[in-house]
């Protein structure tokens, strides 16, 4: 009889890192021959996002996380507007990721949203699986009752993390004895960033393993058979910008001037924002086609397809090394800054990440990237992973 294991991750994020790394999970222990599916868990921070206009949602939203209260009261003001505005987008996008899920993942059928809901299906499994993505961020935590660490008592059932991320530098102290006090009863526990495998190691008195993010453990013909074939695409050479934020702007415009192709953006100011705010950018990418409103199985067609890549994203960069396309990473976020600069390491692609005002663009523009190096890289580092995870699921 077959394992049953229980993912407990960030499948209901509509981002599409944090999707496809769960979907990643998902098929990498079905092949493995486990019964594994993913625990349909919807935290509190996902319901926030779905119910933003509620006005207890907003205040907590805006104004409880906000250092300006003026600054609060109009975000709160503002957010209704640009989400009536953005209503008809907002319900494709979704239903495009739902249809991922549907099809192509398998969760849970019954979803749940409190911590006794999550510990009393935890206990139907022999094996309940926390990552990748995010999950031990203590920003997440915070807003998830604490419920990626499965603060729990589970008896027979085996409690493992994979390729858990901390992300942030900055742990606080009562977050710290949290991961004390609720990790140590983990029976494994590997991390996607080697920088807090130390930290952890120390805390927990215990080996603590490093391991790839499942996005990476993955083969590229197992991404090809999910992506949609009947997309058109605008141009047949391209930048692809997968830009978490607008920071990124200035140099994807000084890079399409230097390589001569149009680019494709993930995220530009359109809509309620440029009404309200004009940014300076605006006019050079106002032709330019934008993504936000795509789907997974899309974003896999235009990454595939693309010249070079410009990304702040760690899974940006990660799924630009698995489909061996020649791409800028920068990190515009110092939050992001180990993760990003971590996964650059292992493949010995440092040169590959643009820092401002020390590194001229064109020198990383024109700096070639041994794919055939890069590739013994990721088979080694993907063994090595698998062999974590197999020798963990045993008994």
């Amino acid at each position: 009889m077959n394992k049953k294991i229980g993912i407990l991750t960030f499948h209901w994020a509509n981002h599409f890192g944090a999707i496809l790394q769960a979907w990643a999970l998902n098929r990498l222990l079905i092949n493995m021959g486990y019964e594994a599916e993913i625990i349909n868990f919807l935290p509190r921070l996902a319901l926030l996002h779905s119910q933003v206009l509620k006005p207890s949602k907003l205040a907590k939203k805006h104004l409880v996380r906000s250092n300006s209260i003026f600054r609060g009261i109009r975000r709160v003001a503002v957010e209704p507007i640009r989400y009536i505005y953005n209503l008809r987008e907002i319900m494709h996008k979704n239903a495009l990721f739902n249809h991922f899920r549907k099809h192509f993942m398998r969760v849970s059928s019954k979803a749940i949203d409190s911590i006794n809901e999550l510990k009393q299906k935890c206990l139907e499994y022999d094996i309940c699986l926390v990552g990748s993505d995010q999950v031990w961020n203590p920003d997440f935590l915070i807003h998830s009752d604490f419920a990626y660490l499965l603060p729990f008592r589970l008896g027979q059932v085996k409690k493992i993390a994979f390729s858990a991320s901390i992300a942030t530098e900055d742990v606080p102290p009562t977050i710290l004895k949290l991961y004390k006090a609720t990790l140590s009863d983990f029976s494994f526990i590997s991390l996607r960033e080697k920088t807090h495998c130390r930290l952890l190691s120390l805390l927990l008195r215990r080996k603590v393993y490093s391991t790839l993010d499942p996005t990476l453990l993955v083969n590229r013909e197992s991404y090809e058979s999910i992506m949609n074939k009947d997309m058109s695409l605008p141009y047949d050479k391209y930048i692809l910008v997968y830009n978490l934020g607008l920071s990124v702007l200035p140099l994807a415009k000084k890079v399409a001037n230097i390589v001569k192709l149009p680019t494709i953006i993930y995220h530009k100011p359109q809509g309620i924002k440029q009404i309200i705010r004009k940014h300076p950018f605006s006019e050079y990418f106002k032709t330019a086609p934008s993504f936000p409103l795509e789907g997974p199985r899309e974003f896999l067609v235009l990454l595939e397809n693309a010249e070079l890549v410009i990304t702040d994203s760690f899974h940006g960069t990660a799924l630009s090394i698995l489909f061996e396309k020649p791409f800028i990473a920068v990190i515009t976020n110092p939050e992001k800054k180990s993760r990003i600069i971590n996964l650059l390491e292992l493949f010995e692609l440092e040169k590959r990440l643009f820092t401002p005002k020390k590194t001229p663009i064109e020198e990383v523009i024109h700096e070639g990237v041994n794919f055939n190096h890069i590739r013994k890289i990721l088979n080694t580092a993907r063994r090595d992973s698998l062999k974590l995870l197999t020798i963990a699921l045993k008994d």
